[in-house]
């Protein structure tokens, strides 16, 4: 088989191959202002949020299951459950459910970024599911109140309110760095 390789240049400098990546090149600062950097839902947000990173929604994420008082070592994979986006992007849900692959690639990246940090994924990824989806239903609210189109599944779960602070991505980062520095370094 061809020896294929995706490499990125990343914000410390150095070169980072997706497929076969080297855990030395995968660090909280990169990690942190990339996410604060990328917006949610690709941008397609309404014109009165000038910037929603996926460094809040993260921070928010954390947040909700700090509240309910979850283990350390769930905390640990919510804070990381976004990071492969740092270095791959954030594909919106319909795309990512069209590109198998994609997926693939990126659940393989995802266990690679656990292993870094030394966070058991597997027997956190339920709750983290959940609380990422907390965090959609109150975006859902937020952003886009009377659209009912696709967002059934979220019916289930509880009204909670999230204080969302449409942060810079300077701020953002900051925050996301305290988060990580409390619990990895």
């Amino acid at each position: 088989m061809e020896n294929k390789k995706a490499i990125i240049k990343v914000v410390s400098g150095g070169y980072l191959d997706i497929l076969n990546p080297d855990l030395d090149l995968i660090n909280l600062e990169d990690i942190s202002i990339a996410l604060a950097r990328l917006p949610r839902y690709s941008g397609q947000l309404p014109e009165f949020i000038d910037h929603y990173s996926v460094a809040e929604h993260t921070c928010i994420v954390y947040d909700l299951a700090k509240k309910d008082n979850v283990d350390k070592e769930v905390l640990k994979a919510i804070l990381l459950h976004d990071a492969s986006e740092a270095y791959m992007n954030d594909l919106i849900s319909p795309i990512k459910n069209l590109c198998p692959e994609y997926k693939e690639i990126e659940d393989n990246f995802t266990a690679k970024i656990y292993q870094k940090f030394d966070v058991d994924y597997g027997h956190t990824k339920t709750l983290v599911k959940y609380y990422d989806l907390l965090a959609l239903k109150a975006e859902k609210q937020k952003f886009w109140p009377e659209d009912d189109y696709y967002w059934e599944t979220l019916q289930k779960l509880p009204d909670i309110e999230v204080f969302f602070t449409f942060d810079t991505w300077r701020n953002a980062k900051e925050k996301l760095n305290v988060l990580f520095f409390r619990y990895f370094i």
